[in-house]
């Protein structure tokens, strides 16, 4: 009987063993199972706040207007609103978004309350199963020079509060951080490296030179120095001049890093808003080389890929190098909507965009040395018109481009150079002639040579640069002329990419879970 008894208790010791170690396993289980769930929340804050913050219309925004920092980061902070469905079934049909009010700038969106969805607290999202998220998005604005840089991040907490709404003792939480790449929006003009503005003289009606001005309506950066040149005039002894107008953006904003030229300006010139900022010129002007996969189609308008020769003909287009090349007698060439690669274009010639729509046409001249381009280090034969370069790797147009929608909407015409890997080792070159009052594009060279005019007017043999310059031209030196250059505060196609926002994930940090977010949501990150 003792036995008996002593191997029941033995038997039950070992039962009991076993099923404390189960019930362990099973809550060890049950709270890595819920350590997902609140990982999963949290990745879904990530998202929601990175897509909401990618609504934001950003050409509104005026970066260098002089609105004050915490103006602009009430129009990059919004919520969303449930729009609860009309027929009464109190089902979501959607969300529209608003902007925070200033008690709530740097703090998670409210609740949505009106969604019916019972959140645990009043600044959480649920995403399912009682899982839910808090974000908060943090624009990281500085200023450097007249301009604004965003250096955002955004830190989301997952929560699983295990439907104990009460009992914060039964939550779980998984705290992430996403770096955001740093961006600065567009300026009319930018130099990675120097930056010339050459003032042109006007013409008489007998076709003399007389002195010319320059009206310069937007912003510019120079990384290096920045130069105002006038010509100097034989017809006449009036000065040449710039004036900075104060008409889109307030105030007109010319930053530079080094050095100030003024070459044959008069003295009377108006120089508004021009600096030259005590930190933060490295980064100033630091915009990336474009690169361009080695599988995206060639040719690709609107109606789909296609073979570059079925839409060009043989004197504009050479498919055994990839261009677009012709120095003389050239016909008129016109793209339709889409995107377009090529490994050189260089056309003496009249070219138009066929782009009254919301699609724009995009044009990217590849690396020489590319995978695309091989054997196109050699050079063009033949005599060279100006501006015309004996390499592959350039852009350059000698009539302009024609711009369907014009001052509108410069950004449905774009133009994107990745360069050979040298600073102005390859050139952009485009310059309207008399039947071009204005020259309205988005031109990405940011490691070219660029220069860029306005058009052309000429009287009884006598021609000089005027007309107007529209939108955002980036290089490394760059030289512009104009009558007037404007700013494009409404880029249709911003950002210019239909599949990328203006703000991603540059790098994710893991942080020390704590929720509710802390008052320095960054803090254990």
């Amino acid at each position: 009987m003792v036995l008996a008894l002593l191997l029941v208790l033995i038997g039950f010791g070992i039962a009991t063993a076993a099923l404390t170690t189960t019930l362990a396993s099973r809550t060890n289980a049950d709270r890595d199972e819920r350590s997902k769930r609140a990982q999963q929340a949290a990745d879904a804050g990530i998202q929601t706040a990175l897509y909401r913050v990618n609504q934001t219309d950003m050409s509104s925004l005026q970066l260098s207007s002089g609105l004050s920092l915490s103006s602009i980061i009430r129009q990059l902070l919004v919520c969303p609103i449930p729009q609860v469905s009309a027929s009464g079934s109190g089902q979501i049909a959607g969300l529209s978004f608003t902007y925070l009010a200033s008690a709530q700038v740097g703090k998670p969106c409210p609740s949505n309350s009106g969604s019916g969805t019972g959140d645990p607290f009043s600044d959480t999202e649920p995403v399912g199963h009682h899982a839910y998220f808090q974000a908060q998005y943090d624009p990281g604005l500085t200023n450097i020079g007249d301009f604004i840089e965003f250096k955002p991040t955004i830190v989301s907490d997952g929560l699983d509060n295990n439907g104990q709404t009460g009992s914060s003792g039964q939550y779980v939480s998984q705290r992430v951080e996403a770096i955001l790449s740093p961006f600065m929006p567009w300026r009319t003009l930018e130099a990675g490296h120097n930056l010339t503005f050459d003032v042109p003289p006007a013409v008489n009606a007998l076709g003399l030179k007389v002195a010319g001005t320059t009206l310069f309506n937007g912003t510019a950066a120079a990384g290096n120095n920045l130069t105002l040149d006038g010509q100097s005039l034989v017809n006449t002894f009036a000065a040449t001049g710039i004036s900075l107008s104060n008409g889109l953006t307030t105030p007109t904003a010319l930053d530079y890093c080094n050095t100030l030229t003024k070459t044959n300006i008069a003295l009377s010139l108006t120089l508004g808003n021009i600096t030259k900022p005590s930190s933060g010129c490295s980064e100033l002007v630091n915009r990336s080389a474009v690169q361009i996969s080695s599988t995206k189609a060639n040719c690709a308008p609107t109606t789909g890929a296609v073979s570059c020769s079925t839409l060009f003909n043989s004197s504009e287009y050479s498919s055994a190098s990839d261009s677009i090349y012709c120095a003389s007698g050239c016909p008129a060439l016109t793209f339709q909507p889409g995107d377009y690669v090529f490994c050189d274009f260089q056309y003496n010639g009249s070219v138009s965009l066929n782009a009254a729509s919301a699609q724009a046409v995009r044009i990217f001249i590849d690396n020489p040395g590319s995978s695309r381009c091989p054997g196109n280090a050699a050079t063009h034969s033949g005599s060279q018109p100006t501006g015309f370069q004996r390499g592959y790797g350039n852009f350059v147009a000698t009539h302009g481009i024609g711009n369907v929608l014009g001052l509108t909407h410069p950004s449905q015409a774009q133009v994107y150079v990745v360069g050979n890997g040298t600073n102005d080792g390859t050139a952009a070159y485009v310059t309207g002639d008399s039947t071009l009052s204005s020259q309205d594009m988005f031109l990405y060279a940011p490691t070219s040579n660029l220069t860029v005019t306005g058009g052309q007017t000429c009287v009884l043999g006598t021609c000089v640069n005027s007309g107007t310059l529209s939108g955002a031209f980036i290089g490394y030196d760059v030289d512009a002329s104009a009558t007037a250059i404007t700013e494009d505060l409404g880029l249709l196609n911003y950002p210019l990419s239909n599949t990328l926002g203006p703000f991603h994930v540059k790098q994710y940090v893991e942080c020390s879970p704590a929720y509710p977010l802390p008052s320095t949501a960054t803090s254990g990150c």
